[in-house]
């Protein structure tokens, strides 16, 4: 929490006394708690205030990375630890991370609703195969759109293992 309020700064390496908190917290139930939360005011939002124009250009973007897809279990054996980039990359091109179930269930609703997903990711470029593989082997679909859409309200998920500025 601390992270994301920025009293803690500037780190490579989650600290270490963060490390069994995170740890416990991606386990416990809170988590799930926290992800169902901010998926169902993203539903409320759709459903009640959101005013879609219907005009091809309504779009929802999410994050790949724990937003859609988890790198938890990568994290159980790295936690505390800098980021191996190599070690990362190579559990990545496997293709075996799993959808984080809010998530998916939160992209299902909006592609129902006949809006444009946009995906995007910090990921490598020669990961892209197995990152589309991955993504469709849990249920998403890979989508695009041209445009620069410009957000009206952002959601944030929780994701302890890791912050982007």
């Amino acid at each position: 929490m601390n992270v994301e309020l920025h009293n803690i700064r500037d780190f490579q390496v989650v600290p270490e006394e963060c490390t069994e908190y995170i740890a416990k917290y991606v386990k416990s139930t809170q988590y799930k708690v926290d992800s169902e939360r901010t998926t169902e005011e993203c539903l409320v939002y759709l459903s009640t205030s959101c005013n879609l124009k219907k005009d091809g250009k309504d779009a929802w973007i999410f994050d790949i990375d724990d937003t859609l897809l988890s790198t938890i279990p990568f994290y159980k054996n790295n936690l505390g630890k800098k980021i191996n980039v190599t070690a990362l990359e190579e559990w990545m091109s496997k293709g075996k991370a799993p959808a984080l179930d809010y998530s998916l269930r939160l992209f299902n609703d909006i592609k129902s609703r006949g809006i444009q997903i946009i995906l995007v990711s910090g990921r490598r470029e020669h990961l892209r195969s197995a990152t589309i593989d991955n993504l469709v082997n849990v249920g998403d679909q890979f989508s695009s759109i041209a445009g620069n859409p410009s957000s009206i309200r952002a959601f944030k998920l929780p994701n302890p293992m890791y912050y982007v500025a």
